[in-house]
């Protein structure tokens, strides 16, 4: 078997992926999932990113988790999010 010769990453605010999607992409050969997430708050990341976009930031994050992809989180850093230590809270 040969080995990998790169990392294989998708960077994406989550907003298609299930499960069954995330299946897909790891067995296309995907090894992280880079998600954007601008804050641990629901309601502060949906009021920049839209209506229900934590939720579906969410199932993404749990669906690569379950089935063994690295997940990466990428965000721009605010006064709010800095000030309220809510991208600490990631961390668990």
């Amino acid at each position: 078997m040969h080995k990998k010769p790169s990392v294989i990453s998708l960077a994406t605010n989550g907003w298609m992926i299930d499960e069954e999607y995330a299946r897909k992409l790891k067995e296309a050969g995907l090894d992280v999932v880079l998600l954007s997430l601008d804050s641990s708050d629901k309601e502060e990341h949906n009021t920049i990113r839209g209506k229900n976009s934590y939720e579906r930031a969410m199932r993404a994050l749990q669906s690569a988790k379950k089935i063994g992809v690295k997940i990466y989180i990428s965000t721009v850093l605010s006064r709010n999010n800095i000030r309220d230590g809510s991208m600490k809270k990631l961390e668990k």
